[in-house]
Parts: structure tokens; sequence; C-alpha cells
């Protein structure tokens, strides 16, 4: 099943993150165009600029749909945060520690937004479409994320999302309630038997 064809969400309250099969880079492109660019945490994008006081790999916003036209999914892993902020000159050593932690365990350190980035989200993406985990400092900016790639979605849907009750399989315009869990895989093969 190619990951462009389904959707499963659900939403971690406790972290503040969006965890989901059938997501992609792609779904997250056309809201990052309004802001300056994106840290590239784990990539491997030949377009990247190395900052030298952080030592950390971003782009600018003018390459995010060159990125978004790369073959992200054979990267295996590819983590990201976006930024609001003109430079990053002003990333303390704390901030890029914090990055760098989430760099290599996926996870941040304390909240999801960096106050030096101005960032809506910490992203850690594997094989991009397969497994996403979207942390996120804003609600209603992952909202938009979600309703331009599954507009099935109700209100009632979105709301669900929102406080934590209800996760979704999406897939030909049908909406399932699914269980919220990080073994995508056994979600799935679950939909994948129900539709042979």
């Amino acid at each position: 099943m190619n990951a462009s064809t389904y959707l499963y969400v659900w939403n971690d309250t406790q972290h503040c993150s969006i965890v989901a099969s059938g997501l992609q880079f792609t779904d997250f492109e056309p809201l990052l165009r309004g802001k300056s660019g994106l840290l590239l945490l784990r990539h491997h994008f030949e377009g990247a600029r190395r900052n030298i006081v952080s030592g950390l790999d971003y782009i600018e916003v003018e390459r995010i749909q060159l990125l978004a036209k790369s073959d992200i999914c054979s990267w295996g892993d590819f983590y990201w945060a976006d930024y609001s902020v003109p430079d990053l000159a002003h990333l303390t050593a704390d901030e890029v520690s914090e990055l760098s932690y989430f760099a290599a365990e996926a996870l941040p350190k304390k909240a999801p937004r960096i106050n030096s980035l101005g960032n809506d989200f910490l992203v850690a993406a594997h094989d991009d479409g397969w497994y996403i985990r979207a942390f996120y400092s804003d609600w209603d900016f992952m909202a938009q994320v979600i309703q331009r790639r599954a507009p099935e979605l109700t209100i009632k849907d979105l709301d669900s999302l929102r406080v934590g009750t209800s996760g979704f399989w999406i897939n030909s315009g049908e909406v399932r309630t699914e269980e919220m869990t990080f073994d995508v895989d056994v979600v799935i093969n679950r939909n994948l038997k129900r539709l042979k």
C-alpha cells in the first residue's frame, strides 16, 4: 500500500506530538512557505548549508520546494525543525544541545518550541510517509496539516484528535476509528487484511 493513499494518525497529547503513517513532508511543505527556513537535523539533502556557529545544517525557505521534490523516502531518517527568525545567529548553546538531542533520540529534551527558532515543529520521520512523529507547539498549525491531507475528517474528528481520545484510519474517503499505538505496522497490516 502506497503511503499517499491512506493516513493513520493519532495525537499523543502528553508529548504534544502527532504519530502517523501516510503523512509525508510534502503535506507540510505548503504551510512552511511562510517560514524563514528549515533546520535539517538528519538528512541527505545535498543543497543544505551549514551554520558555522551552531554546526547545524539548514535551508532557506526558497529551497523548501526543491527539498520536497527530493527522494526523501530513500534517506531512511529525516528529522527537521522549521524556523521563523531571520537568521540562526541567536541560537544558544543549550538550544543547540536540545536540537542535537532531538537528532539523536527523536524526542525533545524539553518543549517542542525552541525560543530562538520560533518553530512550530520538531519532526522525526522514517521512510517519508511510513512513520512520522511531529512534535508541535501550535495545535492549530498541526490541524491545518492534517486537514489538508485528510479533508474527510470532520470538525468532531479533529476535536477528538486534539484532545487525544481517538486515532483514525483514513482510506478512499472512509474514516474509521483506530487504536492509538506507536507500532504503525500493526495498524497498517490489520487494515491491509481488511481490504483483501
